[in-house]
């Protein structure tokens, strides 16, 4: 578990620093998005809608690989 709190805590930070420093460092922004449009499910008294969108960039990478190294070495 907590490995998975890491990689997870991992590719938020990245991406975060991706975006701030995607100006000078404009590789670090790069990725793909990946997922799937919202679906709405009315069942009358209930509407669903389920969606999932996630974007790996290459600071999410980084930072899972940073990450999953910290951990590691525990």
């Amino acid at each position: 578990m907590a490995l998975f709190v890491a990689l997870f805590v991992g590719a938020v930070l990245g991406g975060v620093l991706g975006e701030v420093f995607k100006r000078y460092i404009p590789l670090l922004a790069g990725g793909a998005k990946v997922g799937f449009k919202p679906v709405t499910l009315d069942l009358y008294i209930l509407v669903l809608t389920f969606g999932f969108d996630f974007k790996i960039t290459v600071a999410a990478i980084i930072g899972i690989l940073l990450a999953f190294i910290l951990v590691i070495k525990k």
